[in-house]
């Protein structure tokens, strides 16, 4: 998901995203890399952040 995806998101679509997120987390398969996940969580919620902080769609 590209930043901006996510800076078209209505604050209800990113609550969603975030719940499907953490509960993807508790659903992985054993195979999968669950530090990879992780860290591709963390960098979507980043991105949330850095959009929200710069202003371009919803307050900090």
């Amino acid at each position: 998901m590209t930043k901006e995806q996510l800076a078209l998101m209505t604050p209800e679509q990113l609550k969603k995203l975030e719940d499907d997120l953490w509960l993807a987390a508790n659903h992985l398969p054993e195979t999968y890399d669950r530090k990879k996940f992780k860290e591709k969580a963390d960098n979507v919620f980043g991105m949330i952040l850095e959009v929200a902080k710069k202003h371009i769609k919803w307050v900090a």
